[in-house]
């Protein structure tokens, strides 16, 4: 075999090297790298940064739990919690043998405060604005109007449904969901509860707009948009509430933000009409036993049924204000 050359700047002089001795010398480096090439440990969950007290429409009043109707002046942020289930005190931390506490310091089961308010827009058939924790969303409502494109008579009327986020909604730009499959899904979601024969040959376009994604975009955007469609006067069967869950380990999470959602080993999102008891969309992805799938559907039915009411009440409050 042909050996290798090497000079040595010190000497001068050539010195022969077989390959042997040189995948030796390979070796020993592998075998002790150097100080500066040594993994980092990988950082911990980080909170994440809000648009703050000066984001738009953030200084709003929020809506009184029970006892009183949406809108009013309350120390107490309102909620959609589902009641609390008798295993709830066996839980334990969701990565066991830490610490770890959720990023906000909910408990496993405790929703976000929400704040919904109608009349966002003035130029809209109608319009709503909702918040829920983080996350901020404004959807508003053109028509019915007669559709653009060429098509012919239709007893019933047409929805047109539209997702977007703005340039500043994630902290890293181009992080969002796909805008086509939200869209899509938001679709499925309200045309079940929509009665669309009350306006043939019509259509009704949807807009809505992520201002802030803070975790479970799609069921602040389609409950969001359900009390849009109401504030525009659209014939419903009933109020569309919608709200997910997060399988981490052996814990349910319900309304999780987006550092749980990263992390979740399976999600579900439900999508319902309470007074009805009917559910116009369900989504499952990952991978779920049986009895969690079914502990995770019955708090996520208890907690759209609170946030219908929820709903309801800003609606009421609205009408009240109106005729005031």
């Amino acid at each position: 075999m042909k050996s290798i050359k090497k000079k040595e700047a010190a000497a001068g002089s050539t010195v022969s090297l077989s390959p042997s001795r040189i995948l030796a010398r390979q070796n020993q480096k592998n075998l002790h790298p150097s100080p500066s090439t040594s993994p980092s440990p990988s950082p911990s969950l980080a909170p994440r940064l809000g648009l703050g007290q000066g984001g738009v429409l953030t200084e709003a009043l929020h809506i009184q739990i029970e006892g009183g109707m949406a809108g009013k002046i309350s120390n107490t942020p309102a909620t959609y919690t589902p009641s609390p289930t008798s295993q709830d005190k066996k839980r334990s931390s969701i990565f066991t043998g830490s610490d770890w506490v959720r990023p906000d310091g909910r408990g496993l089961h405790q929703c976000r405060p929400a704040f919904l308010r109608t009349g966002a827009v003035n130029s809209a058939s109608g319009s709503a604005y909702a918040e829920f924790g983080n996350a901020k969303v404004i959807v508003s409502v053109f028509g019915p109007r007669e559709s653009k494109k060429a098509m012919m008579y239709s007893d019933i009327g047409r929805l047109n449904c539209n997702v977007s986020y703005t340039s500043f909604a994630t902290p890293i730009h181009g992080q969002a969901s796909d805008s086509k499959d939200l869209s899509s899904m938001l679709h499925k979601a309200l045309e079940g509860a929509i009665i669309l024969e009350s306006f043939p040959k019509t259509t009704v376009d949807v807009f809505a707009l992520v201002l802030e994604s803070g975790g479970s975009d799609l069921p602040v955007v389609i409950s969001c948009a359900s009390l849009a469609l109401a504030d525009a006067g659209i014939m419903l069967y009933d109020m569309v509430a919608s709200v997910s869950m997060s399988c981490l380990g052996k814990n349910l999470v319900i309304d999780p933000v987006s550092e749980e959602e990263s992390y979740q080993d399976g999600g579900l999102m439900i999508t319902c009409m309470p007074s009805r008891n009917e559910v116009t969309q369900m989504t499952v992805t990952g991978e779920w036993s049986t009895p969690k799938i079914h502990e995770a559907m019955q708090l996520c039915l208890d907690a759209c049924s609170k946030l219908g009411k929820i709903m309801r009440s800003c609606l009421k409050e609205a009408v009240s204000a109106t005729q005031e």
